[in-house]
């Protein structure tokens, strides 16, 4: 029985940590973000975001993942994602930004809805929903 709720116990911990923070992002606001189909947890530390995805989807496409957590990125700070990597769960973006520009709107926090414009370049809006 001990080794049963050693399981589940250890089970809930895992999955209640799904939008920990990453190293170099630890002990950053968090800024909720939907953008399309998917949800996001995003931390900016320097010129490099952190984006997490938090929804469930059956099979994920990192091409998919990627433009919307880019599109978001771009729409919250300002800046262009100059690249993107990671996996469909984790994404990390290093940005070039105008000078003088910092990642404020992220360092908030927040939950924002973004309203993807179009895949051939035109900006994202977001909108702050508390």
């Amino acid at each position: 029985m001990r080794y049963i709720t050693a399981i589940y116990l250890t089970l809930a911990c895992t999955l209640s940590a799904c939008d920990m923070a990453g190293h170099g992002f630890r002990g950053l606001t968090a800024t909720r973000i939907q953008i399309g189909e998917m949800h996001f947890t995003m931390r900016a530390a320097g010129d490099q975001v952190e984006a997490i995805r938090t929804n469930t989807m059956a099979r994920p496409r990192m091409d998919r993942v990627s433009f919307l957590a880019g599109s978001a990125i771009e729409a919250m700070t300002g800046c262009r994602v100059h690249k993107i990597g990671g996996d469909v769960a984790v994404a990390l973006a290093e940005l070039k930004c105008p000078r003088g520009r910092d990642l404020s709107a992220l360092a908030l926090g927040g939950t924002y809805r973004c309203l993807p414009q179009g895949e051939q370049g035109s900006s994202s809006l977001c909108l702050k929903l508390d």
